[in-house]
């Protein structure tokens, strides 16, 4: 008999998190391969959803206060949360004997912009690092094959994530879980308000898109910004350059952007399983 092909989950911060079923949650809870981003960890209660892995791609604050609050509530759990983080994040953990210096002054610069100062934190161990540029090109792909190399990424993280679970997964087929990109509030848009640190250090710039987003009814990676075109834009590539490897690229949402712009499929939880 063949073996089922596997799939990693993607989890994302949309509110159709919200309509997942318990079965479809006992499902995720049990899966070995469960990528949840950014936020996500920091409201995971509310879904009642605990991920195997984390990503963290953003390297402009509130993500410092993200990813320490992340640690701190991986341990509280107990569990044995696998990180994968910017390598920026690297300079802001401290190891005895090394690395105070450069970690000193990473402190410095995020209080006296943002009034904010991480935490030292030297004992959390399942952490890996990428690289990537934060930097927009529609005409630019690339593709690492390895975390040595700069992952791809064309605005914001979920292209970045999606080539972190080719490299950390190989072979299994990426199911993207709460990734919408249909509306900008997240699931957890009630909580986050009482979480003043993390609508600290928002420029105008920042704003503005936001307010371009809400007023579109999308989320602000699918917005098309200043002539730079949304994440849709790319992400046929992508769903390509993983078919030539005997990856699928699906959505759990069958209401999702995606699969309404016909880029990727719609597949269940359970049909992915």
């Amino acid at each position: 008999m063949t073996e089922a092909k596997k799939t990693c989950f993607i989890i994302g911060s949309g509110q159709s998190m919200l309509d997942l079923s318990s079965r479809e949650l006992q499902l995720l809870n049990k899966h070995t391969q469960t990528l949840a981003l950014n936020k996500f960890l920091l409201f995971h209660k509310k879904i009642n959803l605990v991920p195997k892995f984390c990503f963290l791609a953003d390297r402009h604050y509130p993500a410092q206060f993200v990813f320490f609050e992340s640690l701190r509530i991986a341990r509280k759990l107990g569990s044995e949360i696998r990180f994968f983080v910017n390598e920026y994040y690297r300079e802001t953990l401290v190891f005895p004997g090394r690395n105070f210096k450069t970690a000193l002054e990473r402190r410095k610069q995020v209080y006296a912009e943002n009034c904010y100062w991480m935490p030292f934190l030297s004992s959390y161990k399942n952490i890996e690092y990428f690289k990537n540029d934060q930097c927009s090109d529609p005409r630019s792909f690339y593709w690492a094959e390895t975390l040595q190399e700069k992952l791809f990424f064309y605005r914001g993280s979920l292209t970045t994530a999606i080539n972190l679970a080719a490299i950390v997964f190989p072979g299994s087929d990426i199911c993207l879980v709460g990734v919408d990109l249909k509306e900008l509030s997240p699931f957890f848009e009630q909580e986050i308000k009482k979480v003043h640190r993390l609508h600290n250090g928002l420029n105008e710039g920042t704003l503005r898109k936001h307010k371009m987003a809400q007023d579109a009814g999308i989320h602000l990676t699918a917005l098309e910004y200043n002539g730079t075109p949304g994440v849709q834009a790319v992400l046929p590539r992508v769903v390509s350059h993983l078919q030539e490897r005997g990856v699928d690229l699906v959505s759990a949402n069958c209401n999702s952007l995606l699969v309404e712009e016909k880029i990727c499929s719609y597949r269940s939880i359970e049909d992915c399983l």
